[in-house]
């Protein structure tokens, strides 16, 4: 099933989801974050612009 995707072995596939994960989640805006990225959501929270409340 590997070499239907272009990939010869199970290796570079599991690095190009690896990726694509990585991107999907550091980089798509999430609705839960104000629809802010993961990386500007905790980088306004470290610099003191966000604060996070516990959702009850």
């Amino acid at each position: 099933m590997p070499e239907r995707h272009g990939f010869s072995d199970i290796a570079p596939a599991r690095n190009a989801i690896c990726e694509w994960r990585k991107g999907y989640h550091g980089y798509r805006p999430h609705s839960t974050l104000n629809y802010l990225t993961p990386r500007k959501f905790a980088a306004s929270w470290r610099m003191g612009i966000l604060t996070v409340t516990k959702m009850t």
